[in-house]
């Protein structure tokens, strides 16, 4: 199945389906394969190669030749959120897809979320459950994002956490024109910043289904809990400096949101060991949230146990 569009395809009812890719040979085959047998609605791929050196320029040379996908290569390195973007901007489709290039979709996920779009018009964003599997494509579990809660007005639960898989995402075009595209001064956590701004505006669909695969590998970023760590609270500190919330909403939704984000990372630092970066995390959550018994729990663990040797 190609991607070529008649011009009544075009616009109106089209998904442009936006995959950012570096060197993602590996994967990259089964991702294109996967949005191309989406049958029964009318898909154009955008593909931006973010100066790969494996073989991904050779597999995207030959599906823009076989089936119609579209190859962006803006010359240098942009980083996910920059080549997202231009994606975007050279897309024609009522609703934009994200789709990450080690990722794979179920058949008929776009199907069942545009028919969710359709039962509430008022739905800027429809997301999905994703099954989380190994580098190999064998099913793990389903990915604990607590996806379900996302649904509907759910601004003040997106900022506490990100319970959104990104390559879940359908959005409407007009709603992304509206909040803007993502911020490219975030180097990581950029979506989940991109999905406040939607859930601050519209509410969300939601596609009770595993929808997507989610593959897990060394590469991920994700995985890097400290990488992110920083950028993480940059979008927390975006939306208190920047966004214009007014007093009731930084009472309501960004006082939790930071007690979250340091109860999280303190107990995750906690499981590692680092006792000193825990028990700041935690001390900061209490600031923000003083009745928290699972906080208050972790503190005292945070006396009780050694830290873990360090390897030589």
């Amino acid at each position: 199945m190609g991607c070529e569009m008649s011009g009544e395809q075009a616009g109106r009812g089209l998904v442009s389906v936006v995959i950012p890719a570096f060197n993602a040979a590996d994967y990259l085959e089964e991702c294109l394969d996967s949005a191309l047998a989406q049958d029964g609605v009318p898909v154009e791929i955008i593909v931006g190669d973010d100066g790969s050196t494996d073989a991904t320029p050779a597999i995207l040379d030959r599906y823009a030749a076989d089936f119609g996908v579209r190859v962006l290569r803006p010359g240098r390195n942009l980083g996910p959120y920059p080549l997202r973007n231009r994606c975007i901007e050279a897309s024609r489709g009522e609703f934009i897809a994200f789709l990450d290039a080690d990722d794979v979709w179920h058949p008929g996920k776009l199907r069942a979320q545009l028919a969710a779009l359709a039962a509430d018009p008022e739905a800027g964003l429809c997301h999905s459950f994703m099954m989380r599997v190994d580098s190999a494509g064998l099913p793990e579990r389903r990915l604990e994002l607590h996806s379900e809660r996302y649904s509907g007005w759910c601004f003040p639960d997106m900022l506490r956490a990100n319970g959104v898989g990104t390559s879940s995402v359908v959005v409407r075009r007009h709603v992304l024109d509206r909040v803007g595209p993502f911020d490219e001064r975030f180097r990581y956590r950029g979506d989940w910043e991109l999905w406040c701004r939607i859930a601050r505006v519209a509410p969300f669909a939601f596609v009770a289904r595993d929808l997507v695969d989610y593959r897990i590998h060394d590469s991920n970023i994700g995985n890097n809990t400290r990488k992110v760590r920083r950028f993480a609270r940059d979008v927390l500190d975006k939306f208190e400096d920047e966004m214009g919330l007014a007093d009731d909403e930084l009472r309501r939704c960004l006082r939790p949101a930071r007690a979250s984000f340091h109860r999280d990372h303190g107990l995750m630092a906690l499981v590692d060991r680092d006792l000193d970066r825990a028990r700041a995390d935690l001390m900061a959550a209490l600031a923000y949230q003083p009745v928290d018994p699972t906080v208050w729990m972790a503190i005292l663990k945070t006396v009780v146990y050694r830290p873990r040797p360090r390897a030589r």
